[in-house]
């Protein structure tokens, strides 16, 4: 009870991809990654920000902190992320902003820089951020409290994203006097 009509499996497999190719579109090309700038994009109030990729170790979900007496209002506390302490820095009260507006989208964005760790509160992560590098722009419209962290900005659909350097930030004197 065999069908004679039946075509070899190869066959078969070579007609479908014949018929494929004919009705399928051409991908778009890729741009080269030698002109694009990756960086993890995170929100402050209504401010879009970048972190450079190299700047941010890891991006964590709020963690229960310990509560430390004896520093500055903007230091949420320390927890303990796979045995390593890991300060926590609510980075909108850092600048006097209010706090973090909802804990449910708000992240942790870790910072290693050298042999300093700590983590800073963002109220939003906004994931991977690619920009192609003729959209840089040297100069940016921000409020001046950040203008000391920003290293320019990209334009990307009508938006503008500057570059907050976290490694520039957690050099400053400021913010490692966090003792009362």
């Amino acid at each position: 009870m065999t069908d004679s009509t039946a075509m070899d499996p190869f066959q078969l497999l070579t007609d479908i991809a014949t018929r494929n190719s004919r009705i399928t579109k051409e991908l778009p090309l890729q741009e080269s990654s030698e002109n694009q700038w990756r960086g993890i994009g995170f929100r402050l109030g209504k401010q879009k920000f970048i972190a450079p990729m190299v700047e941010v170790d890891e991006i964590l979900y709020i963690q229960s902190c310990t509560r430390v007496p004896g520093v500055k209002q903007w230091v949420n506390g320390i927890t303990n992320i796979r045995g390593r302490l890991l300060t926590i820095i609510d980075l909108g009260s850092y600048f006097g902003r209010k706090s973090s507006e909802s804990i449910r989208s708000s992240r942790v964005l870790a910072v290693k820089y050298d042999d300093f760790y700590c983590g800073v509160v963002v109220d939003e992560v906004l994931g991977m951020q690619t920009f192609a590098q003729g959209s840089a722009k040297s100069d940016v419209e921000i409020d001046e409290c950040y203008r000391p962290f920003i290293k320019g900005g990209f334009e990307q659909n009508k938006e503008c994203w500057a570059i907050f350097s976290l490694f520039d930030l957690v050099q400053t004197p400021e913010f490692l006097q966090v003792a009362v």
